[in-house]
């Protein structure tokens, strides 16, 4: 369709392209708009046909000394969003051509750009002026003011925390060991980022004994300008004999700043002990693998949780103790005559053979370990395998066996190979420059070289060293990400960050490997960098004058004189 436009140059002011009852009309959303000095706001431009234009155009002219930077996007397919620099900085706003058919006469949001105020902008209302309002016939107007609005910078302030029960008081746990959460309140807060987070946490308990058997809480984090209370949820107590006085601490923190210590009391109250079995632990850990020599003996070190140190749990009798029990080793290798076998027994923390089973009473002390021998080599085999097996009954009172934990013992054989996790794309001790507020990018491919066949890692990744007014997320693919080399396993680690302020945030990235297999372990560290917001360029070289001493002085000065000299007499032999 050959395009019929009128155009007209308004200088600031509207003028109708001619008379009539029809007008279609432009508008801005949000109008006005309100942006911070040195950050980024979205504004979007709409228009409304009349019945008959099929055709319009805008441009505006914007202050670009105030907004350094302007982008735009387009919203329906088909528009003009553009940006021009000549002769003065203005946008241009086409929506896509009726095609024989009028726009349609809903305010449709065709195009948008995103301005972005300079640092040191004056805060202060700064208009768009029209420099070309058009349609194709009808009337073109718009609808006013056409604004942003520049504030001063957003302030990185943390909020501060109001608790429920206040620090100091006493919180009463019920006679059946529960107790209200408190309650903490964020207020007054400002920006994002580090700086602009208040942390309470991860608090411990103490003096609790036996009637707190968990000691910690997970930390809390209080963004910015959020008014959402949190909750410290508080674990349960196990009443004794006696009333209990524990003593909560939550250390506090305000935007990186030294921790401040809010404390509470925990009063657990006298009743009947709550029946607790000590938790069972084990070193090497249940279903490891451990290489020794044929012939040899090894221990498995049985904790309760902590070797050698007295049970946790509360109460008295079985339904307050642990038992082991029904130990026994069976050979795991290709069969033949005779079957090796392997003798292991109960051992004291001394060492000494004891009995079976084994209880272990809650508050009592630790009832010792698993020893195993390993027979001389009868088969010829390069290795002979044993699976150890032992039985768990928690509580002892319990009709059934409620566990069986199994242990790899190999006799004789080779020790297992940890292997070396290699990290590609970018090597440990890199630094990987990420987009500020853009989409994640891989760190490094995680992998496992040279370990023997069923050895893995399992890689876990987080920041620490986070500067002010910046964050980093990090993630893996797979999760949990395991590498190993027979089978061969491996992944990614990715990271994405924003930084609300002008310099460079960073952050030390540690990824961590842990295996079942003793000894294999692991860590790497990256650096993690993410550019400010509108970052100055640096600025111009300049070349140093040299300063002259009071004895250069002099040699400059005679230099000048017999260069006078030289002159003179040249003439006069002229």
């Amino acid at each position: 369709m050959q395009k019929l436009i009128t155009k007209i140059s308004l200088a600031g002011a509207l003028v109708a392209a001619c008379s009539g009852a029809f007008a279609g009309n432009f508008t801005q959303v949000p109008d006005p708009q309100t942006v911070a000095q040195g950050a980024t706001a979205n504004v979007a431009f709409q228009f409304a046909g009349d019945g008959v234009t099929q055709e319009a155009q805008m441009d505006l002219n914007y202050n670009s000394t105030v907004f350094t930077t302007v982008t735009p996007t387009v919203v329906v397919a088909g528009s003009v969003c553009a940006v021009f620099s000549m002769p003065a900085a203005f946008i241009r706003v086409v929506p896509p051509s009726g095609a024989g058919n009028p726009l349609t006469s809903t305010a449709t949001t065709y195009c948008s750009f995103a301005f972005t105020a300079a640092p040191a902008a004056a805060a202060a209302n700064y208009d768009f002026t029209t420099r070309l309002l058009e349609c194709d016939g009808p009337t073109c107007t718009r609808t006013g003011p056409f604004r942003i609005t520049v504030t001063g910078a957003v302030v990185n302030t943390p909020p501060t925390i109001g608790y429920v029960p206040a620090t100091g008081s006493i919180i009463a746990y019920s006679g059946a060991g529960a107790a209200s959460p408190i309650v903490a309140t964020p207020s007054g807060g400002s920006g994002t980022g580090a700086a602009a987070t208040t942390t309470v946490g991860a608090c411990t308990i103490t003096n609790g004994g036996l009637a707190f058997p968990t000691t910690s809480i997970a930390q809390l984090s209080f963004v910015g300008n959020t008014t959402t209370a949190q909750n410290i949820v508080l674990p349960a107590c196990a009443p004794q004999a006696a009333q209990i006085d524990a003593t909560l601490t939550c250390p506090e923190s305000q935007g990186g700043a030294a921790a401040t210590n809010r404390i509470w009391t925990l009063r657990c109250p006298a009743g009947a002990v709550m029946a607790v079995p000590p938790t069972i632990t084990y070193a090497p850990a249940a279903n490891s693998t451990t290489n020794i020599a044929a012939g040899a003996s090894t221990t498995i070190n049985v904790g309760c949780p902590t070797d050698g140190a007295a049970c946790n749990g509360s109460g008295t009798g079985l339904p307050a103790t642990s038992r082991l029990e029904n130990l026994r080793a069976n050979y795991a290798g290709p069969m033949f005559s005779p079957v090796p076998t392997m003798a292991c027994q109960f051992v004291s923390e001394a060492g000494g053979a004891v009995a079976s089973p084994r209880d272990y009473l809650a508050g009592g002390p630790d009832q010792g370990d698993i020893s195993c021998t390993c027979p001389a080599n009868t088969s010829g085999l390069p290795n002979e395998p044993f699976l150890v097996q032992v039985d768990e009954r928690i509580p002892a009172s319990s009709g059934a066996i409620t566990a069986t934990r199994n242990f790899t013992i190999v006799c004789g054989g080779p020790p297992p190979v940890c292997g070396t996790v290699a990290y590609a794309n970018f090597a440990a001790g890199s630094t990987v420059n990420l987009t500020n507020g853009g989409a994640a990018s891989q760190v490094t491919a995680a992998s496992l070289v040279g370990g023997s066949n069923g050895v893995n890692q399992t890689i876990t990744c987080v920041t620490s060293n986070v500067s002010a007014g910046s964050s980093f997320t990090v993630t893996t693919s797979p999760s949990p990400l395991v590498v190993s080399t027979i089978p061969a396993l491996g992944g990614t680690v990715s990271a994405s960050c924003t930084n609300s302020e002008t310099t460079t945030g960073t952050a030390t990235l540690t990824c961590s490997g842990t295996s079942a297999t003793q000894g294999c372990f692991s860590t790497a560290t990256f650096t993690l960098s993410c550019p400010g917001q509108g970052v100055p360029p640096p600025p111009s070289e300049f070349i140093p004058v040299p300063t002259l001493n009071e004895q250069g002085r002099i040699l400059l000065a005679a230099l000048v004189l017999l260069l006078g000299l030289g002159v003179v007499g040249f003439r006069m032999r002229g």
